[in-house]
């Protein structure tokens, strides 16, 4: 039976994960858009 601490804790870890995600997305699509100008 998880812990309600432990449960906003996991949706921290999930939620820092898509932000990183979304990050490198966006880097990588910046990087992609700068080698074809």
């Amino acid at each position: 039976m998880p812990s309600p601490c432990s449960s906003g804790f996991h949706r921290l870890k999930v939620m820092i994960q898509y932000t990183n995600v979304s990050q490198l997305q966006s880097i990588v699509g910046a990087d992609i858009h700068y080698i074809r100008d």
